[in-house]
């Protein structure tokens, strides 16, 4: 399906990394506590861990907004095939 498209390199690449931040951002969370443990008292996310988690989240935020407002969105007629197609294309390894 991604070569229905002609996707722009700057469009593929700000999906790419945003993937991976999303990812990054998954790894980050894993890193802390428990919400359980947290709400009974028992443990507590520290202010680097929170720091890190939100930096992540805000950078991730500034990619979801490059990738909403890129202007090659006006050129296709199809745009939920084309996201489905962007998160595909930004998944093939690189050439």
């Amino acid at each position: 399906m991604a070569d229905r498209f002609d996707f722009p390199a700057d469009l593929v690449d700000a999906q790419r990394a945003f993937l991976e931040l999303e990812a990054r951002c998954e790894e980050i969370a894993a890193t802390h506590p428990r919400p359980t443990d947290v709400a009974a008292g028992r443990a507590e996310i520290i202010p680097e861990q929170h720091a890190e988690l939100a930096a992540a989240r805000a950078e991730l935020l500034r990619l979801a907004e490059v990738l909403a407002y890129h202007e090659w969105w006006s050129t296709t007629a199809d745009r939920t095939a084309a996201k489905r197609a962007l998160r595909e294309a930004a998944r093939l390894p690189l050439s």
